[in-house]
């Protein structure tokens, strides 16, 4: 494992969107434990990284430690950035992350554009990092590596022979570390089908993501920007 993408400090969300993960997670939800995020902080100086988000399959601002673990992350060296829904936001909230140097906010297409952009300028104002994501609704339908798909309206997706050559995941051994602790290799993997190992084993750096059965439906994870 050579870097973190995501920490996920809970998979609870206030939504349901139909063409999200959300809605056909099996796996137990939670939130993530202050002994499981420290042992991720350690890990990342480890790997000597500087930055991670703080997001994958729930809404982050229903942790209510979020504010105090961004301030946490800072304090390490590490620039935390966070992909939010948005319906959680208050003058609080903002004042709040922006006093603890929330590194980067983009706040999804899930409500009206006019909201997002009221968002965005507060935070803007405040002097965060903000942008608004693009539009998504019903019609946006993400695959998923065919776990969401919708046979009327997406077409067949081909196998990869060699999704270690096309997936920016594996190419660069990246991972995911859900709620409480399990490594994932890919932000793809919303129920944990591919767990690699554990973040708060000893030998946690030494797990390698490897190919797994959601692979065989993927076109390939386009993430290929190396985390500094």
């Amino acid at each position: 494992m050579k870097s973190i993408v995501q920490i996920e400090l809970t998979n609870h969300c206030n939504r349901s969107c139909s063409y999200c993960g959300q809605m056909k997670m099996t796996r137990r939800r939670g939130f993530m434990s202050v002994v499981t995020f420290e042992r991720c902080v350690d890990v990342l100086l480890k790997l000597g990284q500087k930055s991670v988000g703080l997001n994958h399959y729930g809404e982050s601002l229903m942790n209510n430690n979020l504010v105090p673990w961004i301030e946490r992350m800072n304090e390490a060296g590490i620039v935390p950035w966070l992909y939010t829904n948005g319906d959680l936001f208050d003058d609080d909230m903002i004042q709040s992350l922006a006093s603890v140097r929330l590194g980067h906010l983009t706040v999804s297409g899930h409500m009206p554009k006019p909201q997002r952009q009221n968002i965005v300028s507060r935070c803007v104002d405040a002097g965060i990092n903000a942008i608004c994501q693009i539009d998504l609704n019903d019609d946006n339908t993400l695959d998923l590596a065919g776990q969401m798909r919708d046979e009327d309206n997406i077409s067949e997706i081909l196998p990869l022979l060699r999704p270690q050559d096309s997936c920016g995941f594996l190419k660069n051994e990246k991972a995911v570390v859900l709620w409480d602790g399990r490594l994932v290799p890919c932000c793809f993997d919303f129920d944990a089908v591919m767990p690699f190992g554990n973040i708060n084993d000893a030998f946690a750096l030494e797990c390698m993501p490897s190919v797994g059965k959601l692979c065989a439906t993927c076109t390939g994870h386009p993430s290929n920007i190396e985390l500094k």
